[in-house]
């Protein structure tokens, strides 16, 4: 169980992580059919980057209060977020199972973001491009009206944690 000073921790995270929704909500209102600039998507992106760090912060915060630890290595955020989706001997799954398929589909575009923001100011070259990872899937997602809404997620992880 998260103790007081933790809780507060992790609450004050999941609002921070309420107010970039609600800040960000001009920039994820797009019109049906409209384009996104490059600058709308290069800054979804760090919108989405900073929501999946804070959310990777408070799972960081129950595994090592909770759990006991947080996992190593190389593949630590990955298992970090399935760890979340499993019940432990002290809590209940932080994750649903959607939740945690969403929120993987998160990390990976996380993931790729980074590594395409690494490759192109070495002046390298990488197989993303802005058009085709962004937040909602590319521009032929936002054509067909799909919205980036992560404020689901974080409500139940709310929720969820409440009950720890």
């Amino acid at each position: 169980m998260l103790d007081e000073g933790q809780r507060r921790l992790v609450e004050r995270e999941l609002d921070e992580i309420d107010a970039l929704v609600t800040k960000s909500s001009a920039l994820t209102d797009v019109p049906k059919g409209e384009e996104p600039s490059f600058e709308r998507l290069a800054a979804l992106s760090q919108i989405l980057n900073s929501f999946y760090t804070g959310l990777e912060r408070v799972f960081d915060r129950i595994a090592r209060q909770v759990d006991g630890a947080s996992p190593a290595g190389e593949r630590w955020h990955a298992e970090l977020l399935s760890a979340m989706a499993r019940p432990a001997s002290h809590r209940p799954a932080v994750l649903s199972k959607e939740c945690h398929a969403r929120l993987r589909e998160y990390l990976a575009f996380r993931h790729r973001s980074r590594l395409d923001t690494r490759t192109r100011s070495s002046g390298g070259r990488c197989g993303t491009s802005w058009g085709t990872s962004s937040p909602c899937g590319g521009r032929r997602a936002w054509r067909s009206g799909a919205t980036w809404r992560p404020a689901s997620p974080v409500r139940r992880i709310r929720a969820r944690t409440e009950t720890s």
